[in-house]
C-alpha cells in the first residue's frame, strides 16, 4: 500500500502512529561463529590428477572438509521479527538447521542455528592442514534473511558469508 507523503504528514499530525505501525521494522543481524573443521581422507593418488604427471613425485590425497559453524541471527532492535526465513540458504550452505515458519525474534533476542560447509579437494598432507573451513565457492556469497514486523512488511538482510568479517546489509526491497 503506497501513500502520498502529504497524507502520512497530517495522519501523523492528527496523532496517528501510522509510520510506526507500518514503516518501523525489525532489524536481523547474522554472524558466523566457528566450531570445528572435519578432514576426512577418502583416496589417495600418486600423480597429479590435473596435468596427469607427478614431477615431484609427492603423493596427493583427496579430502573431504566439513566446516561446522553456528550461524546467529540477532534482533537488533525495538520490534518484534516475524517469519524468519534464509531465502537461498541451500545454495550456500551444505547443511543447516530449518526455522520454523512460526519464529519470531522479540527485541535483543537472537537464533542459532547450526550450518556446515562441504567439499572435495585434492592435495598433500601438508596443505591439508591450512585448507579453509568454508570453500571459496561460498566465500563471499550474499545470504538473504527475511522477515516482516508486525503489520506485515517485509525486511531483508544481506550477510556477507566470510570467517573473518561480519557484513550486513539492509533493505526493504529484495535484492537481487
Amino acid at each position: 500500500m503506497i501513500f502520498p507523503i502529504g497524507l502520512l504528514a497530517a495522519l501523523g499530525k492528527a496523532g496517528y502512529k501510522v509510520g510506526a505501525y507500518f514503516f518501523k521494522g525489525p532489524k536481523i543481524d547474522a554472524a558466523l561463529e566457528y566450531q570445528s573443521c572435519e578432514k576426512e581422507c577418502i583416496s589417495v593418488s600418486p600423480f597429479n590428477t590435473v596435468t596427469g604427471s607427478n614431477p615431484a613425485n609427492k603423493v596427493l590425497n583427496r579430502y573431504r572438509f566439513t566446516g561446522n559453524y553456528i550461524l546467529v541471527l540477532k534482533n537488533n532492535s525495538r520490534n518484534q521479527a516475524y517469519y524468519i526465513s534464509m531465502l537461498n540458504a541451500s545454495e550456500i550452505f551444505s547443511s543447516f538447521d530449518h526455522i520454523h515458519q512460526l519464529e519470531h525474534l522479540e527485541s535483543g533476542q537472537k537464533l542459532e542455528l547450526k550450518i556446515s560447509f562441504s567439499y572435495i579437494a585434492d592435495m598433500t598432507e601438508p596443505a591439508s592442514n591450512q585448507a579453509p573451513s568454508i570453500p571459496w565457492e561460498s566465500l563471499n556469497k550474499n545470504l538473504v534473511i527475511a522477515y516482516q514486523n508486525e503489520a506485515g512488511n517485509k525486511f531483508y538482510t544481506l550477510f556477507k558469508v566470510s570467517d573473518r568479517d561480519i557484513c550486513n546489509t539492509y533493505h526493504l526491497i529484495l535484492p537481487k
